[in-house]
Parts: structure tokens; sequence; C-alpha cells
């Protein structure tokens, strides 16, 4: 298997036009929700922070930590480069499957966020570019009794009255 790091990539090169960026961190941090979300920031040297979003499961967290030494001192900028590199590097810890993957996928929504803020453009240009102006937003309408259909229909009522949603799941 290649090594994809950038020292043995060979990837070294200046880029210039304020793009040479070095990771200086990786921290992750749990919100409580209707599940508990694992947010990712990754740090830079030019003071530029992205934001993530890992799927929820057990470990994520640790996972993110244990994948910090693959990331740390690369450019955010090499965003597949870095994937691929997570992927080979986890492939013992299951990496194409389940919370590793999940834990991949935060650090690459990250990179996604800190490209578009060193690059001054909106992330989804990085992503092929704009397709809407507008997307819809629903409702995800857990309860704590969502085995009765009477609690899960007051809480659609409530958040349709209160909230304002149209759409609801």
């Amino acid at each position: 298997m290649r090594e994809l790091s950038a020292e043995t990539m060979g990837v070294t090169a200046k880029r210039g036009g304020g793009r040479d960026v070095e990771i200086t961190d990786v921290q992750t941090t749990m919100v409580d929700g209707n599940f508990p979300w694992t947010l990712v920031r990754i740090y830079t040297d030019a003071g530029v922070v992205g934001t993530g979003e890992a799927y929820w499961g057990a470990g994520v967290p640790e996972l993110i930590e244990r994948m910090k030494p693959f990331v740390i001192g690369e450019n955010p900028l090499d965003i597949d480069r870095l994937y691929e590199h997570l992927i080979q590097k986890m492939s013992g810890e299951g990496s194409v499957e389940g919370v590793t993957v999940t834990a991949i996928a935060g650090i690459e929504i990250a990179l996604h966020d800190l490209a578009g803020k060193i690059l001054d453009i909106p992330a989804y240009q990085l992503l092929g570019g704009k397709y809407r102006d507008k997307v819809r937003v629903y409702c995800d309408c857990h309860t704590e009794e969502e085995a009765d259909p009477e609690a899960c229909a007051d809480e659609a009522e409530r958040v349709v009255d209160e909230l304002g949603y149209d759409a609801l799941k």
C-alpha cells in the first residue's frame, strides 16, 4: 500500500497566494440533541478554522483523536489525498464502514469548510457549484413517546404552529 502523507508523496511545493497553510490541531465536541452530535474543528497556522459534523456513533471522538497525527502538518487544501490517507491509515479500524467512516467524513467536511474560507469562496463552489437558491428544511419531530401516535401528532402540530416548519419527518 502506498503511503499518502505529504512527506512521502513529495508534496512540498509552495502554493503562494495565502494557500501555504498547515493544520495545527483537530478537536471535537459533543452536542446533546436528539442524539449526541459530534462536531469537528480543524485549526490552522493561518488562524482559519474549519467546522464539520460527524454522524453519531460510539467512539467517534476517540477515532478522530486517533487520526490527528495523520493530518497535523498537512495542507487542508489537499482534501482528496487526506481523505484517502485517512482511509488507508484507519483500515485496521474499519475505515470503509460504520463509525470510522463517520469520523473521517466529519474531518472531510471540516476540510471543505476550511478550503472555502482559505480560498474565499463558498464551499459549495468546491463541490461542483451552485444548484439552487433555496433548500427546503424539514423538522425531524422526535418525541419522548415515539410509539404514541397522538404524542407524535401533537409534536408535529407544535413545530408547524410555533416554529413555522411546513415539511416534517
